[in-house]
């Protein structure tokens, strides 16, 4: 299974809530914890998923790490005179080379995603044919929700707004206005300038740096954050930068409501 709907809260308010999350943000049971509580802190008002889904798994190169060990030792020991310099620049090239390859995979998985299973997931919440759905997606998980608003016209769920933080989508795409015509509220995009994660991007100008245009029911909303901000800012910023956000009356939450136990699907992507 390449992808997974996992609910989070159950509230009684008449509303849906889907995060979609990025690059490699859930490669383990710790990290599934951590956005759970990040979005419980966030306390969204009715019925909130987190879509998991296979996103890649960011390590180091086994090579580079070799590579920065015996640069180490070489220091420490003095068993070598020649400079390990080029050595390590090596192991960041084929560091570079195995991250872009990566990247380039889940962007693939993130179209897959969009295209073909996104509407399948949303058909099995109850009520999203009649309840607002809000779509909440953070950097490939924007990416996603861009290819579902693009391609699909099987869904019958009933989208309302769209929130984009720090998105990895395609800035000169010149579908957005098509993309909105399904939507009954309206996209937020939250960008920032300090964003130096999407700016190392070989995929040129990103959502989740510049303002959108093409249709009037787009919102740009400005902010400092930096990549890996969001997450650990999610209250501030959909109070913040999401006009639509509503919030539950219920107190946070210390610890997952469904018991942190779902399957580890999405490891060794």
């Amino acid at each position: 299974m390449e992808s997974k709907l996992v609910e989070i809260i159950d509230g009684p308010e008449h509303e849906i809530n889907v995060f979609v999350h990025g690059y490699s943000a859930v490669t383990s049971q710790k990290e599934l914890d951590a956005i759970s509580l990040q979005i419980l802190a966030a306390r969204p008002a009715g019925k909130v998923y987190l879509l998991m889904w296979k996103s890649g798994n960011w390590r180091p190169s086994p090579l580079s790490a070799v590579l920065k060990i015996s640069r180490l030792g070489v220091s420490a020991l003095k068993w070598a005179r020649r400079s390990p310099q080029p050595m390590l620049a090596y192991g960041l090239i084929y560091d570079g080379v195995q991250q872009f390859s990566k990247w380039t995979l889940a962007k693939k998985r993130a179209k897959e995603l969009g295209t073909k299973k996104f509407a399948q997931h949303l058909g099995k919440i109850k009520h999203s044919e009649s309840y607002p759905v809000n779509l909440i997606g953070h950097s490939l998980g924007a990416r996603a929700i861009h290819w579902f608003l693009y391609s699909d016209t099987s869904s019958r769920a009933n989208i309302n707004d769209v929130v984009f933080l720090g998105g990895a989508a395609t800035l000169y795409d010149d579908s957005w206005e098509y993309c909105c015509e399904s939507m009954n509220g309206q996209l937020f995009n939250v960008y920032s300038k300090g964003d130096w994660i999407l700016a190392l991007s070989p995929d040129g100008k990103l959502v989740g740096r510049y303002p959108i245009r093409g249709s009037q029911k787009i919102r740009n909303r400005k902010t400092t954050l930096g990549h890996r901000e969001y997450w650990e800012n999610l209250e501030w910023v959909l109070s913040h930068k999401w006009d639509g956000f509503n919030q539950a009356a219920f107190p946070l939450v210390a610890e997952c409501p469904y018991g942190c136990s779902t399957d580890a699907l999405y490891l060794d992507g």
